[in-house]
């Protein structure tokens, strides 16, 4: 799977998901997109999930017709230690995401 940590994930996380390409907005080349912005261009690219924090984006954006399937993480902050203890839960979310929809992962996801 084609992988895409937005702007506000700690750049080291791509490393919790072995066996996808995850890239960076930054090494994609997509840095300071705003959200609708960001689903179009992760089209074109050929991008099929965004990791992020802003637990925002599905009520700020039209995700359903974005093609795009989005994981929102909540982790206790932003730090990679804090997020780390969602990596696995976020690893088999891959084997179900479907392009259009929001998995949120809570912070108490074992």
């Amino acid at each position: 799977m084609r992988v895409l940590l937005d702007e506000n994930m700690p750049q080291a996380f791509r490393f919790e998901l072995p066996g996808h390409d995850v890239l960076t907005v930054g090494f994609a080349g997509l840095s300071g997109l705003k959200n609708g912005e960001l689903l179009a261009a992760m089209l074109e690219e050929r991008i099929e999930a965004l990791i992020t924090l802003d637990k925002n984006l599905p009520y700020q954006q039209r995700v359903a017709d974005a093609g795009i399937g989005v994981i929102v993480l909540h982790g206790k902050s932003s730090k990679l230690h804090d997020l780390l203890k969602l990596a696995p839960e976020v690893r088999r979310l891959f084997g179900f995401l479907q392009p259009g929809k929001v998995v949120h992962v809570p912070q108490g996801t074992p």
